[in-house]
């Protein structure tokens, strides 16, 4: 299972649809990331990521009621 297959099931499971999903792509193309939104990602952020302002980006990318 990769990982657009997980957040499809955690997104159609009410147990888990609350999740806030952020995916960690080493891709910048366009159309892999609307993919990834909608499987049911809530944000996106393209490596190479800083491990020290990672925190950070995660809180700006989770904001409630923010798109992405």
């Amino acid at each position: 299972m990769d990982g657009l297959q997980l957040t499809q099931r955690m997104k159609a499971d009410a147990a888990t649809r609350g999740v806030r999903i952020v995916v960690l792509t080493a891709s910048a193309i366009p159309e892999e990331i609307k993919e990834a939104l909608a499987a049911g990602c809530d944000g996106d952020a393209i490596k190479s990521i800083d491990t020290r302002t990672l925190p950070d980006l995660i809180r700006r990318r989770l904001k409630p009621g923010e798109t992405m």
